[in-house]
């Protein structure tokens, strides 16, 4: 017969490693809520912790509960506030939320503390082209490009940009550059 694990014997961080990892399995089994519930265990253990917070504020993104997302996103830039990524995932949500002034100054902000992020000038350029800023989503757009030149999402963006601006013979060889870096691409193919 199997004696029973003791988890006397582990130590408050190796139980708080285990609970992650545990969390990290339901997130990738599609048990989202799941993985907030086991975070929130995590939580209570370490509750100074903003990584613990950031974690299940992402999550909760990912499952669409907005208002918690950002509930959590918030705490975890009270206790740390030089975290620009915490920043960017709120100019998300506030992005999809339909509030594009707030979205782009908190965004702006990242990109001046970390220019070298291609993402936060990926979410600016989608955000200034909300605000039919079209010359300066291009420019946040193609910074996000040059900084990754492999990005799929920033090559579909630009595409789309032009196209949403009604420049259709550009948006149309966009779409081919993407085809050609990107061979059997379901969305390039569409838009041709």
């Amino acid at each position: 017969m199997r004696e029973a694990i003791s988890f006397d014997v582990l130590t408050s961080d190796q139980i708080v490693q285990a609970l992650i990892e545990m969390s990290t399995y339901q997130y990738k089994d599609g048990k989202i809520l799941e993985a907030v519930s086991t975070l929130l265990q995590v939580l209570k253990l370490e509750p100074k912790d903003y990584r613990h917070f950031v974690r299940i504020g992402v999550l909760l993104m990912k499952a669409d509960v907005r208002d918690r997302a950002l509930f959590f996103l918030n705490e975890a830039l009270r206790l740390n506030p030089a975290d620009n990524q915490i920043l960017y995932y709120i100019a998300r949500l506030l992005f999809v939320d339909g509030n594009l002034q707030h979205a782009s100054e908190l965004v702006q902000k990242c990109c001046r503390e970390n220019p070298e992020r291609d993402e936060y000038w990926s979410l600016l350029g989608v955000i200034l082209a909300g605000e039919k800023m079209i010359s300066e989503a291009y420019e946040c757009l193609r910074q996000a490009l040059n900084l990754n030149p492999t990005s799929l999402l920033h090559s579909l963006n630009i595409a789309g940009l032009y196209e949403l601006n009604g420049q259709k013979i550009d948006a149309g060889y966009a779409y081919e550059e993407i085809l050609r870096k990107f061979p059997g691409n379901e969305a390039a193919q569409r838009r041709l």
